[in-house]
């Protein structure tokens, strides 16, 4: 892995993203309560990371007729030379949703700032979230390289902090576009020493959700084994691929 990698697997800094298709062993043919929008859905954020707290390769299969579990890919991640999820070509991946190329994604701590009632009618607010962005293709950069983006513009305008401690309205304009949203607007900035005071003000329950990054590195839990991975593979294939607008659909074989 890089110079930088964090984890031993995994990767915690944007510049990771110049090598990451580098590294990937040539071939023959995950973490936490991640944010997520519907099609047409606002939700405000903030953004409590500059950097990624992870990068790595996973998967997404098809479990049990439903998208949005994810895997650690133990062969592109050099963690091992088989992946069990990998397919063997571009007809296997098609045709069998438990398997698919993986993708390259980086973890940043979020506060999800947009209310939700449960069924009681009960309102709650200021979770904290795993925003999951993906780099993309070379060809079709994903929002992992606007996040970069964004975050050197912060920083050329200077803002040292970056990204830290920004807010956002992040909207998802479709079904086929990024699931973390693909316009956003930014709110306003609260300085990365002030965001404790800031969390109090709003009514967070900062005792129980503390607006601070997640540790990636002493939270994400260990990579599958083959013989796991091999499990999954072993499920009941299911021949749907579902709503594509739903969470963890289809929609997301897009390189977002």
């Amino acid at each position: 892995m890089a110079a930088n990698s964090g984890g031993g697997w995994f990767d915690t800094k944007f510049d990771a993203m110049d090598t990451a298709w580098d590294k990937v062993p040539k071939t023959g043919a995950i973490g936490g309560n991640r944010f997520f929008l519907k099609a047409n859905e606002k939700r405000r954020i903030m953004l409590l990371d500059d950097e990624p707290g992870a990068m790595f390769w996973e998967h997404m299969p098809k479990i049990n007729g439903k998208w949005g579990t994810t895997e650690v890919c133990l062969h592109r991640n050099a963690i091992g030379p088989e992946c069990p999820l990998c397919p063997a070509s571009a007809a296997e991946a098609k045709a069998d949703p438990r398997k698919g190329y993986a993708y390259y994604v980086g973890l940043f701590t979020i506060v999800d700032m947009t209310a939700w009632i449960d069924g009681k009618g009960k309102s709650h607010n200021y979770f904290r979230k795993v925003l999951a962005a993906r780099m993309g293709s070379k060809e079709k950069p994903g929002f992992l390289a606007k996040l970069r983006r964004m975050s050197a513009a912060h920083k050329e305008a200077g803002h040292a902090a970056g990204l830290a401690g920004c807010i956002y309205d992040a909207f998802r304009s479709g079904a086929k576009t990024e699931r973390v949203g693909d316009d956003w607007t930014f709110v306003e900035r609260i300085p990365v020493d002030q965001i404790a005071a800031y969390a109090k003000k709003c009514g967070a329950d900062v005792e129980k959700y503390p607006w601070v990054p997640i540790d990636f590195k002493a939270s994400l839990p260990a990579p599958k084994t083959v013989a796991e991975l091999r499990a999954i593979v072993a499920s009941p294939l299911e021949t749907s691929h579902g709503d594509a607008d739903d969470e963890g659909s289809e929609s997301d074989d897009i390189p977002f």
